[in-house]
């Protein structure tokens, strides 16, 4: 996968970056994995993605009654351009 580009994010922390998602696979199960950490599962319903999420927190998973959350790719992607032009 050619060179690992670091990057800081200002707060000390540093990040390896995939400009080309080189890294990101995608499994027959629809479970994303970005250099090999599980990340979310992509779901089709209706022609509409959802990125689903498992939250391993049982306290918030027993309030929300479902380990599960998905989000809307399109309303994820909305919110993201939004954070950008502010």
């Amino acid at each position: 996968m050619g060179n690992n580009i670091v990057a800081d994010n200002g707060h000390g922390a540093r990040a390896k970056v995939d400009p080309r998602g080189e890294s990101v696979k995608v499994e027959a199960t629809g479970l994303v994995r970005i250099d090999g950490i599980a990340c979310f599962k992509r779901v089709e319903r209706a022609g509409k993605i959802y990125l689903q999420f498992c939250d391993n927190d049982r306290l918030r998973a027993s309030c929300r009654g479902t380990r599960l959350v998905e989000v809307p790719l399109e309303s994820l992607f909305q919110i993201l351009e939004m954070e950008k032009r502010q």
